[in-house]
């Protein structure tokens, strides 16, 4: 019964009851000087109730913070180095092991994502029973996964913003294959080829679910969502506003089931989609 949300500014609001506290501010925390900055900024929140997880940007890196359920600061998680460069990903979520995962982009370095030294540019599952943790590369060869999500199946939809072509969501079907999935980026733009002269082959990267071409050269960043159970759909949107639900046929293929586009396609304050909200409970979408 109770939720969070996270502000780019650094506030954190506990919502309970029907009435929300600020629960977090870090707007003058001298560890947060990052906030009004390019893409960074308090990030994400998620908790497995025994504590609570955030992610944001400090100075040169990408963070992620445990404190308690009272909101005092237990210990850092990780530092991932972030020269600026935007694209930082940053959602938090966990699946139904227990274990916390961490979307990461490629910071604008697209030497890095198919670089398996690198933690830019992944999924990355963290085990926070340990003491030290050592990031597990679940998916590689992302550009910028900003918003990412475990349905009840245990499995991950991932929204991965595209350069100048192609919107990409993709599904991780199995979160202990035991090898990490290769997504393509930056070889390939969802199925769209962007360096010829990589040996890396299509079919041996993980084909998104579904892809969208920018329209008119107006770029329409992917906002990932959430799978609804109830409708048996996934939920998600463009930057700009545009809805998409897909559904998933019975030889595992998606489609598109529903699309609504907004009338008009200049983002504004109003109209921006920057997130969504899912309320298991109630099945209510924010």
């Amino acid at each position: 019964n109770v939720h969070y949300l996270t502000t780019k500014n650094g506030l954190l609001y506990e919502l309970k009851n029907e009435e929300s506290t600020i629960a977090l501010n870090l707007v003058n925390d001298a560890q947060f000087p990052f906030h009004d900055r390019g893409e960074g900024g308090l990030l994400s929140v998620v908790s497995n109730n025994k504590f609570v997880y955030i992610s944001y940007t400090s100075e040169d890196y990408l963070v992620v913070d445990e404190y308690s359920k009272n909101f005092s600061n237990v210990r850092n998680i990780i530092k991932i180095a972030a020269k600026g460069g935007g694209h930082y990903g940053g959602t938090l979520v966990f699946d139904k092991l227990g274990r916390l995962y961490l979307s990461v982009g490629d910071d604008g370095n697209m030497d890095l994502p198919q670089n398996l030294n690198s933690l830019r540019g992944k999924i990355l599952r963290l085990d926070v029973s340990k003491l030290k943790q050592e990031p597990e590369i679940v998916a590689y060869g992302l550009r910028n996964p900003w918003k990412v999500s475990i349905d009840s199946k245990n499995r991950m939809f991932i929204g991965d913003c595209g350069l100048s072509t192609v919107e990409s969501v993709y599904l991780l079907n199995d979160l202990y294959s035991g090898m990490p999935y290769n997504l393509g980026w930056p070889v390939f733009e969802g199925s769209k080829r962007k360096n010829k002269g990589d040996p890396l082959m299509f079919k041996d990267t993980l084909a998104p679910i579904y892809e969208y071409e920018h329209k008119n050269g107006k770029s329409a960043g992917v906002i990932g969502g959430f799978y609804l159970d109830h409708l048996e759909v996934y939920l998600f949107a463009d930057v700009v506003g545009t809805l998409w639900l897909l559904k998933e046929q019975k030889n595992g293929k998606w489609y598109l089931y529903h699309y609504d586009k907004p009338v008009n396609l200049t983002c504004t304050s109003l109209l921006c989609i920057w997130t969504f909200g899912y309320d298991e409970k109630t099945k209510k979408i924010f």
